[in-house]
């Protein structure tokens, strides 16, 4: 097979010869890479790390099962917005509430799964019992001639100070003690200002 050409460098005027992503040897020293600041490209790469970390999440009763009727049934992202109302997103991944590492008896249990979008999907074991997130019943219907069911999801309980929980996994989480909301200090009312007094003469009053 015969060589591949070299094509010219992207600069205008350079008589180089691309070497590294379309720039010679010396502009692309000159040319500063882009970053990568897409957080929604971070997460799902984070999300499929996690995947390949996890076999189960290649089996075939998940992939061609759980996964594919959870969305199908709950297209839209269950979380409740701290303003009452639901998301209004796609969903894209079914996140489980009781992660796999703390207890896999529910793993493909309705009463564990919600669907969520790009933005709302965390990663790691499940949600955290200190800050409890609030979801939408989780709607299933396994097979066609089987009636829907609906599936609420009450939420955990937060900690109570000094409190220890080991979970499935042996880890162990302790209560902390909640921070107070900072107040800010009562200011008297100001007085008006005299428009007849002079405040600049009476500041440099006694000054040398």
């Amino acid at each position: 097979m015969a060589p591949k050409p070299p094509t010219a460098c992207r600069v205008p005027l350079c008589g180089g010869y691309a070497a590294e992503r379309g720039y010679c040897a010396t502009h692309a020293k000159q040319v500063p890479r882009k970053p990568d600041d897409n957080a929604r490209h971070k997460r799902f790469r984070a999300q499929l790390r996690e995947k390949h970390d996890n076999p189960f999440y290649d089996a075939s009763a998940w992939r061609n099962r759980t996964s594919p009727l959870m969305l199908m049934h709950n297209p839209i992202c269950q979380l409740v917005l701290p303003n009452g109302k639901q998301c209004t997103n796609r969903a894209k991944a079914v996140h489980h509430i009781v992660g796999l590492r703390t207890d896999t008896s529910c793993a493909h249990d309705p009463r564990n799964l919600v669907s969520l979008c790009e933005h709302h999907h965390i990663t790691g074991d499940g949600d955290d019992p200190n800050n409890p997130r609030q979801y939408t019943p989780t709607k299933w219907k396994l097979l066609p001639n089987m009636p829907t069911e609906f599936y609420e999801h009450a939420i955990p309980t937060p900690l109570k100070e000094g409190e220890v929980r080991i979970l499935a996994d042996g880890t162990c989480r302790v209560g902390q003690r909640p921070i107070p909301a900072l107040t800010m200090p009562s200011v008297p009312d100001a007085k008006p200002l005299d428009p007849n007094f002079d405040y600049l003469a009476a500041a440099l009053k006694g000054r040398p």
